[in-house]
């Protein structure tokens, strides 16, 4: 039939806005957003000034060597006092977070998390955004200062072999 090649989806991370829902966020091998319900989509790409060791072109937010493709994302949250951030944003690619922390069209932090394996999800803290845990496949990390550092979280569930086939995060308040 028509479909003979057709050989399955490819998975693309994607956020609906936390505090803003007309605003989304698409990954792939760029970061991409919309804030008017997808009437325009912008790419969001680094800032000039960061190492930019992945390789990403800072001219349109792909990664120039065609290597690791976004494998989660959060987008919009809540400041600690309370007011919304909507322009938050923590993408993961390979064992990097990328976060951008205010209304700019580039992210400002790019930080490896060494050690760790693919990123497979984020989740923040609903009452503050720089509070984030993120996981792979065997170990839970979290950061308390908007993603700059990141602490292994895992305990007991490495010690009672719990940590093995890790997916998904959720924060339970």
């Amino acid at each position: 039939g028509l479909d003979a090649t057709f050989d399955g989806f490819t998975v693309m991370p994607y956020a609906v806005n936390a505090v803003d829902p007309k605003r989304f966020l698409l990954g792939f091998y760029g970061l991409y957003e919309s804030r008017n319900r997808g009437d325009t989509i912008s790419v969001v790409t680094p800032d000039p000034m960061l190492a930019n060791t992945l390789a990403i072109d800072p001219a349109n937010g792909t990664d120039a060597t065609g290597g690791a493709t976004v494998s989660a994302l959060v987008y919009g949250g809540r400041n600690a006092n309370g007011t919304p951030n909507a322009d938050v944003i923590y993408a993961a690619r390979a064992n990097w977070i990328l976060v951008r922390t205010g209304a700019t069209a580039t992210y400002d932090r790019e930080t490896e998390i060494p050690n760790a394996g693919v990123i497979h999800d984020i989740v923040l803290d609903p009452t503050n955004w720089q509070v984030a845990y993120a996981v792979d496949d065997n170990h839970v990390w979290g950061t308390i200062d908007g993603g700059r550092n990141w602490t292994d979280l895992t305990g007991e569930l490495l010690v009672n072999g719990d940590n093995v086939g890790l997916n998904t995060v959720e924060i339970i308040k």
